[in-house]
C-alpha cells in the first residue's frame, strides 16, 4: 500500500500554528505519525521512514559531536601547548635563578677561602712576628747581661789600678821615709866623724 501527504490539511494546521515560523524534527515526526495529515500510510513504511529520518538525525548530531570534539581537542592542545610553554619557560627560569644560585654559591666559597688562607697567613705572620720578638728579646737582655758584665769587670779593674796606685803611692812615700832616713842618718855619722 502507498503513502499519502494531506497537504491542505497541513496547511490548514500550519496557519493556525503562526506563531512559530517552523517545526523541529520531532514535532514532524509526531505530524507524520498522526493519521489526520496522512492518507493511505502504511504502518511498517511510516517506520522505516521514521527510523530513516532517526538514522540521519543521529548521524548528523555524531558528526556535530565530532565536530566539537575535534574543536574541543584543538583547543586543549592548543592551551596544553601554550601550558607547556609556560611550564618550559618557568623551568628555563628556574634553571637560570639555579646557576645564578650556583656562581653566588661558588663566589661565597671563594670568598671563604681566600678569607681562610688569609686569616693562616696571618696567624704564621703573627707568629713568625712573636718569635722574631722573643729572639730579639733575647739578644737584649744577652747584650744587657754583657755590658753589666763589661761593667762590673770594667769597675773591677778600677778599683785593681786604684789600690795598686795605692800601693805605688804607699810605697814611694816609705822609700821617701827610708831615703830621708839614711840622708839623716848618712849625715849624723858625717858629724860625728868630724868630731
Amino acid at each position: 500500500m502507498g503513502m499519502g501527504w494531506c497537504e491542505e490539511r497541513f496547511t490548514d494546521y500550519r496557519t493556525k500554528q503562526s506563531t512559530k515560523s517552523w517545526l523541529n524534527v520531532w514535532e514532524l515526526i509526531e505530524l507524520v505519525g498522526v493519521t489526520y495529515f496522512s492518507k493511505d500510510i502504511d504502518r511498517q513504511i511510516l517506520s522505516m521512514c521514521i527510523n530513516e529520518v532517526f538514522s540521519e538525525l543521529i548521524l548528523n548530531i555524531l558528526k556535530q559531536v565530532g565536530r566539537d570534539v575535534r574543536q574541543e581537542m584543538e583547543e586543549q592542545m592548543a592551551q596544553k601547548s601554550s601550558e607547556l610553554e609556560q611550564y618550559l619557560q618557568r623551568v628555563r627560569e628556574l634553571e637560570d635563578m639555579y646557576h645564578r644560585l650556583e656562581d653566588a654559591l661558588e663566589d661565597e666559597r671563594q670568598a671563604k677561602q681566600d678569607e681562610e688562607a688569609m686569616r693562616k697567613l696571618q696567624a704564621r705572620l703573627l707568629e713568625e712576628e712573636a718569635a722574631k720578638r722573643a729572639e730579639l728579646e733575647q739578644i737584649y737582655l744577652k747584650q744587657q747581661r754583657e755590658l753589666s758584665q763589661t761593667e762590673a769587670e770594667k769597675e773591677e779593674l778600677i778599683a785593681e789600678q786604684l789600690a795598686k796606685e795605692r800601693e805605688l803611692q804607699a810605697a814611694s812615700q816609705q822609700l821617701d821615709r827610708l831615703e830621708k832616713e839614711r840622708q839623716g842618718a848618712l849625715e849624723q855619722y858625717q858629724v860625728h866623724q868630724d868630731l
